[in-house]
């Protein structure tokens, strides 16, 4: 949407982030092209990200992938889907849901295999409450 947000990144990337970016000016761009301006996104996918994911050897993936891939971990986490819709810039949590949904596959697996393990239990008298 071209609107700033701020991103929170875990402690363990921010201190590996500081390492590499300690030497610089505050109005430094962290990311520039060669002549130091602001790298576009084309040419960084052509020049950087795709021949990282070519040498890998993994199949071809993209940013967009990348960021639908911590959209679905962070749900498959249990992260609170409000907090996961602002992260991604969604204007609602509905949109969030509707565009991830099928990441919560999984998890019904989860409950299930939950909820028979609290009928067994129940069965055996050791029925314990869920809160």
């Amino acid at each position: 949407t071209g609107k700033p947000r701020t991103i929170y990144v875990p402690s363990y990337l921010a201190k590996r982030i500081w390492i590499g970016v300690k030497h610089l000016e505050p109005n430094d761009l962290v990311f520039s092209n060669s002549a130091g301006g602001p790298l576009h996104n084309s040419n960084f996918r052509r020049r950087v990200f795709d021949p990282a994911i070519k040498a890998a050897g993994i199949p071809r993936v993209t940013i967009h992938h990348l960021r639908h891939t911590a959209a679905s971990l962070a749900i498959s986490s249990g992260a609170n889907i409000k907090v996961i819709s602002r992260l991604l810039g969604h204007a609602d949590a509905s949109m969030t849901l509707r565009v991830y949904s099928h990441a919560f596959e999984d998890d019904l697996v989860k409950l299930a295999d939950e909820m028979s393990l609290l009928l067994e239990d129940s069965g055996r008298g050791n029925l314990k409450r869920v809160v």
